[in-house]
């Protein structure tokens, strides 16, 4: 398949969201069996006071992960001085983290999931929303493509592998 073609498949599977732009740098193709997706997203002209702000910025993390149908396990958010906030919010398919500079109204937010059915454009537009972003981009990746892993395991699978053989 053309790289042109998956680009195409990843737009459909993904879709535009209003507000949002997409960056593909590795497509996705739904065809492809993958053990997760990664998607890199990053928040333009964010709400200075609201990125600042410990508690404002966890409580949206923590609702991202529950809008896109997350089971939240644990989180830990720090405060820098004189600005800046970072966290992650661990979640039982993966983890969502977030870095977000007041001085630049910037966010960057990672969201890696091994779940494909959670909803993460949901999670995104809950985020956009509560950093009252202006422009947000981001990329969508396959992580850990099945085939890759098993060719360099040799003659294993990843059924195989996991049961210890």
């Amino acid at each position: 398949m053309m790289l042109e073609e998956q680009q195409e498949q990843t737009f459909c599977l993904c879709g535009l969201l209003s507000g949002f732009k997409m960056k593909v740098i590795n497509p996705i193709n739904p065809h492809e069996n993958s053990l997760g997706k990664h998607m890199i997203a990053e928040f333009y002209n964010c709400c200075e006071d609201a990125i600042d702000n410990i508690k404002y910025v966890r409580d949206a993390m923590m609702e991202s992960a529950r809008v896109a149908g997350a089971t939240i396990v644990a989180e830990k958010f720090h405060k820098f001085y004189p600005v800046g906030v970072s966290g992650v919010v661990i979640i039982s398919e993966s983890h969502l983290s977030v870095h977000a500079w007041k001085e630049f109204k910037y966010c960057a937010v990672d969201i890696f999931v091994c779940d494909s059915s959670l909803k993460l454009e949901d999670s995104l537009m809950h985020l956009k929303k509560m950093f009252k972003a202006e422009k947000v981009e981001y990329a969508l990746h396959s992580r850990g493509e099945v085939k890759r892993i098993e060719k360099e395991l040799g003659n294993l699978t990843l059924e195989e592998c996991a049961k210890g053989a």
